[in-house]
């Protein structure tokens, strides 16, 4: 594959998911405490919008410059356990909570990508338990840190799950 068509493919996809996004934000219920602050799908229908424009750019530039560079293919087993945990994420989110699902989704990415790239360069990637604890904690920081701002900063409450209410 060369490095034009996977970016034209790349931004045909980019460009349906924000269309996507922009419809679906429409579904969003959420409460306002300040009447200076935007419902919950303004936020991301701009994200929307913002995306929308770097896809057409990039199906622009890819149209513009015939880059005939050999690149690897566009879905490899990396890119397909990401797709794959991202689904599995968004499908428990509501079930169990922003909190453990993100936790979870981190960890195993960063876990993953860990030992994907120490196995590149040709490194054995370390004690497993140590990359997972490492990974967890790091999670655990983000996913407490993104809480605190989005619910105490912004006044947008992420979900708490069913099972904990």
């Amino acid at each position: 594959m060369t490095e034009d068509i996977r970016d034209a493919i790349w931004a045909v996809l980019l460009g349906m998911a924000s269309v996507a996004i922009f419809f679906y934000s429409d579904t969003f219920v959420g409460t306002v405490e300040a009447p200076a602050l935007a419902e919950p799908s303004v936020y991301s229908k701009i994200w929307a919008v913002i995306l929308l424009i770097l896809s057409i750019s990039l199906m622009a530039r890819s149209m513009k410059k015939r880059r005939r560079n050999r690149v690897n293919p566009l879905m490899t087993k990396g890119i397909f356990l990401t797709v794959i945990s991202l689904l599995i994420y968004l499908s428990t989110l509501k079930k169990l909570g922003f909190l453990p699902c993100t936790i979870v989704f981190l960890a195993f990415l960063m876990t993953y990508y860990n030992r994907l790239s120490s196995s590149a360069k040709g490194k054995s990637g370390g004690n497993l338990w140590k990359t997972m604890l490492r990974a967890i904690t790091i999670s655990t920081v983000v996913g407490l840190t993104l809480n605190f701002v989005f619910g105490s900063v912004f006044g947008v409450y992420l979900p708490a799950g069913e099972l904990f209410q």
